[in-house]
């Protein structure tokens, strides 16, 4: 999750969702819904389900917020042929007893079930229902649904097909298994991946989870036996949403989406570290939300820091017109490897400077004497600041920033650190109102 979210707090400030309130859907909602999604209070409608009783009861009864209510029950598919068959084995199933976290849980003694419910006595409800039926006379928005269900999220979705139809959904959360029953309705990714891509949904993120074996346990990540830092990948939350960034995205899903709804997904993908793809979003949609609000302050809010330093956009655009420069300059600006290319323009240079004041320098600097025009004025520069002011034979060296008071033409690096020097140089003639051209030796 984002820890910038100063788009989707200008859009709560402005009161822009007073009247299409964000819509969240929790499956698997015990230990209460994450405080993240309060961003969007007081404009939030929020509904928790989950099957342990006592666990809904006291979330209910600490509740502070009005719009966020939990109700107990499984949530489940309509079709009994639909509902999956977990408990087959195949074979790409892992047996359970060959992970250390089955292990460490079993000394512990204490059952999954009953930590999800505050150590209590564990007490199920008896209500099977599915999203569909809850939510077919519902008007409000529906616009995020989390599913975490422990390998059974795959019957929340298939049982909220006509939700998913109606276009009720922008975005999802869902855990899911890599391994397991060869079924089109066991819970694995290449199911929900199947179903979420056949709605209109596209992948944008996925953090998995690692169980190593019994046989080389490794270290738990997580306070509970869970996840370890080594071991097969078993287990991924992953994230999809509508990509409404696609110009043509309506016409491919004959689906229509409100103004209201391109803002909440802007959100979305903001709270989710998707900060490009919200401002594509927005940019997309630019004339159609200008009348809400200044789209091009809310482009700058969504810019992320560079280096825990606060950025606009015009730093990243900056920083990518660099990063292309630098590549080119790796790819062609090596003299050895482009000497005829280069040497027209060198012997026009009248002023040129040397970068690296090193060892290199002295075994390079005879081939470079085949390359420098013949009456050039040299100087050499350096980052070292004890070789500030002193003079290499005749040619002094001066610090990087008296470089744009020389004003050369070419700089050629001579240094086993080309890449950063270059970065350095590259950021130094943005920033300059002279030109000159850069070459490594």
């Amino acid at each position: 999750m984002s820890h910038s979210l100063r788009f989707t707090k200008y859009i709560t400030e402005k009161k822009i969702l007073s009247n299409a309130l964000f819509g969240l859907v929790d499956v698997g909602a015990s230990g209460g819904i994450d405080p993240k999604w309060l961003i969007f209070y007081p404009y939030i409608q929020a509904v928790g389900f989950d099957p342990l009783v006592k666990e809904c009861e006291r979330l209910n009864e600490i509740n502070q917020y009005k719009n966020i209510r939990y109700v107990p029950a499984f949530i489940t598919c309509s079709s009994s042929k639909d509902k999956s068959s977990l408990d087959l084995e195949s074979s790409n199933s892992v047996s359970q007893s060959r992970i250390s976290s089955n292990e460490a849980a079993a000394r512990i003694g204490i059952s999954s079930s009953e930590r999800y419910n505050s150590f209590r006595k564990v007490i199920l409800s008896s209500k099977c229902i599915t999203l569909d039926d809850y939510f077919s006379h519902f008007r409000q928005n529906l616009d995020f649904l989390k599913i975490d269900t422990d390998g059974h999220d795959i019957e929340v979705l298939l049982g909220a097909r006509k939700l998913f139809d109606q276009h009720r959904f922008l975005g999802a959360k869902i855990e899911c298994q890599f391994h397991g029953p060869v079924h089109p309705q066991s819970n694995t990714f290449a199911n929900i991946d199947i179903f979420m891509r056949e709605r209109g949904f596209s992948l944008f993120d996925m953090s998995f989870y690692r169980y190593s074996r019994r046989d080389l346990p490794g270290k738990f990540l997580i306070s509970v036996p869970a996840q370890t830092d080594i071991g097969q990948i078993m287990w991924a939350d992953v994230y999809y949403f509508r990509d409404l960034g696609d110009e043509d995205y309506s016409k491919k899903w004959d689906a229509q989406f409100t103004d209201l709804d391109i803002i909440k997904l802007a959100c979305l993908y903001e709270l989710h570290n998707l900060h490009d793809c919200a401002i594509e979003l927005l940019n997309v949609h630019h004339k159609s939300l200008k009348n809400l609000f200044d789209v091009n302050y809310a482009i700058e809010l969504l810019v992320p820091p560079i280096d825990g330093k606060p950025a606009r956009l015009a730093d990243y655009k900056k920083r990518f017109e660099n990063s292309i420069d630098l590549m080119k300059f790796l790819s062609f600006g090596d003299l050895r490897q482009n000497f005829t290319k280069h040497k027209a323009f060198l012997h026009k240079c009248h002023k040129i400077i040397l970068f690296g004041a090193g060892g290199r320098l002295k075994t390079a600097f005879l081939e470079l004497q085949k390359i420098l025009p013949p009456n050039a004025n040299i100087m050499l520069s350096d980052n070292d600041s004890k070789k500030w002011g002193t003079f290499w034979g005749s040619y002094q060296v001066i610090p990087p920033e008296q470089i744009l008071t020389f004003r050369p033409q070419a700089i050629i690096i001579v240094s086993t650190y080309a890449g950063e020097i270059a970065t350095q140089l590259l950021e130094m003639k943005s920033k300059a109102d002279i030109d000159f051209e850069i070459f490594m030796y």
